[in-house]
C-alpha cells in the first residue's frame, strides 16, 4: 500500500484512485491463477475488467476536473 504524502483533496483522490487501480492488477494476477475449470473465474474477471474501466474513468474525470 502506498503511503500518502500530499494532503490536498486533489492529491488524495489522485492517490486513492492509483491505490485502487494497483489492487485490481494484483487482482486480476489472483484471478489468473485460478483453475480454469473454477466457475467463478470467468464472473471475477469480468467484474474486475468493469471496476478497472470505473477507476479509469474516474481518474479521468479526476484530471479534468482538477
Amino acid at each position: 500500500m502506498k503511503i500518502i504524502v500530499n494532503t490536498s483533496n486533489s492529491a488524495e483522490l489522485k492517490n486513492c484512485i492509483q491505490n485502487a487501480q494497483d489492487c485490481m492488477m494484483d487482482m486480476g494476477r489472483t484471478i489468473d491463477k485460478l483453475p480454469a475449470s473454477a466457475p467463478e473465474k470467468q464472473e471475477l474477471a469480468q467484474l474486475c475488467k468493469k471496476t478497472g474501466i470505473l477507476l479509469e474513468e474516474a481518474r479521468q474525470r479526476c484530471q479534468q476536473l482538477l
